[in-house]
This record gives structure tokens, sequence and C-alpha cells, in this order.
């Protein structure tokens, strides 16, 4: 009787081979993975042509698991690589800690890096995969809430801080609440690490002050409370990057009570008679 064993087990053997063959080139397939990291000046996300480069920075090549694979420093352009990489499932970690001041920059732009230091994981498959990171020095909002003792709308040096005021930051365009934190016992409030863009602020202080006079012209020394954007809030401010604003305070004044008594002199002589109080003819006015 004929067979074909030999030639089916030529096929078995040669599918073999196929399947190890292409098993072996899946295996050994390879990506190239780089980036720039650049200081961001404007905080836009963008790398523009007279940005400088950061050089000297920690990059860490993880599995998306976490597992580390290699690590490296950013050239004096700015560049690193992590050449021949089998491909996998990735994640790249910038160290940051060397510069304390900075910042990354917005998300999604031409900056690959999360606040976290971390990129999104991504799937290699024999190719080049560029991962940037913009890294910027953003500014801060700050400065005082006091008690105008005199009540001129101006903060003279003898004049204290007042504690455990609620300073909100808002985003102008669509009243957005950002931020919230209370002033210290100085009266002292920062809000740090805040984007380019328009804000304002509301001061909460507690029901015995009420918001002093706003004087104009005193930048450094009068309160930027004037009630534009409703009760307790600052005029709408433009954030940029290279300056701080330290200079948006807020003056309260203590309310005071003028009393009086109001009653009936029936005997014309401008005297309060004994038997005025006793008849309880009497009423108390308090002007605050």
């Amino acid at each position: 009787m004929k067979t074909d064993f030999p030639v089916r087990f030529l096929r078995i053997i040669l599918n073999h081979l196929t399947i190890s063959l292409l098993l072996s080139i899946s295996l050994n397939s390879q990506s190239d993975i780089s980036g720039i990291i650049w200081e961001d000046l404007n905080a836009d996300g963008i790398q523009n042509v007279n940005e400088p480069f950061i050089d000297g920075v920690p990059v860490f090549l993880l599995t998306c698991s976490g597992q580390f694979i290699q690590s490296t420093l950013t050239s004096n352009s700015g560049n690193y690589i992590f050449a021949s990489v089998p491909d996998n499932n990735y994640k790249i970690f910038i160290n940051k800690s060397g510069l304390s001041q900075h910042v990354f920059t917005l998300y999604d732009n031409d900056n690959d890096i999360d606040s976290n230091g971390y990129s999104s994981c991504f799937l290699t498959s024999t190719n080049e995969y560029e991962i940037n990171a913009g890294l910027t020095i953003l500014p801060y909002i700050g400065d005082k809430v006091w008690e105008d003792l005199d009540g001129n709308g101006l903060q003279d040096p003898d004049e204290p801080g007042i504690q455990n005021v609620l300073v909100s930051l808002f985003r102008a365009n669509d009243d957005f609440l950002l931020y919230q934190t209370e002033t210290d016992v100085y009266g002292d409030y920062k809000f740090l690490n805040i984007f380019p863009g328009d804000y304002y602020l509301k001061f909460t202080a507690d029901t015995v002050f009420k918001p002093t006079l706003f004087v104009t012209g005193s930048n450094s020394y009068n309160s930027d409370i004037t009630g534009t954007n409703g009760p307790f809030t600052t005029d709408i401010f433009n954030i940029e990057t290279g300056n701080n604003y330290d200079q948006l305070d807020a003056g309260f004044f203590r309310c005071i009570s003028i009393c009086g008594l109001m009653y009936l002199d029936a005997n014309f002589n401008n005297v309060l008679d004994p038997e005025v109080v006793d008849n309880k003819c009497l009423k108390k006015h308090c002007i605050i």
C-alpha cells in the first residue's frame, strides 16, 4: 500500500521551521526609544526654537509593570536614546529631583510626560519612538490678609495679619475654582506653580470683618478686593512665567457698634429720670 508519510512528515518539519523562524524574528525585533528634554520658558507645552535644552537629566526605561530596563542621562543637546531595545510594552520616567524648582509643562502638546514624571505606556514594534519632556518654572501667587486698624485702605507697618482667612483661586474664563488655602498665623498665603492665564481671587473672612477701602495707586500696600467678580473678590489679573505675583493683598476692618439710648423726656428737663428707666421707655440703637 502506498503512503505519503514521508511527504506529510516533511510538511510538518517545514511548518515547524516556519513557525520557529517567525517566532525567532518576533522575539528578536527591536526598536529605538529616544527624546529631548527642554526648558519650556513660556509654559505652553510647545517646544519653541528659542527654548534651551536641559542636560544631565536622568531618564529611565521601564516596562509598563514597573520593571527597570535601562537608564541614561540627557546630553548637552538635551537628547537621550535607548537603542535596539527588544520590542515590548514600555514607559519612560524622568527624574527631575535635581531641578527642584521645575515642574512638567502642559501635557499632550510636545510634552509626553505627565506631572508625576511618567509617560503613558506604549508598545514598540520595530520602529523609532520619541518621548519628549518639557520642564518649566512656574510663578506663585500670594501675599497677606491684614486687619486695617485705621480703616484707611492701606497696610501700615503695625497692622496685624488675619489668620484662617479662606483664599480661593478662580480661573477667569469660566469661574472654575482651582485651589483653596487658608492664611497662616501671620496672615500670609501662597499658591504655588500657577500656569499662565487669567485668574481672580476671593477672600472669605470671619463675619466680624468687612472689606476695607480700595485705594488705587498703592499696589504694594493697598487691598486688592474690589468686588468685581462677586463679593470679596479681586479684579482679573494675568499670570505669565518669569515673575511671581506676591502683592495680591486683602484688607479687612472689624466692625464696631455706636450705641445710645432714646427716651421720652416728658418733663423737658433734658435728664434721663429714674422713673423713665423704671418704666422701660427705652430703645437701644446701634449703628455699624
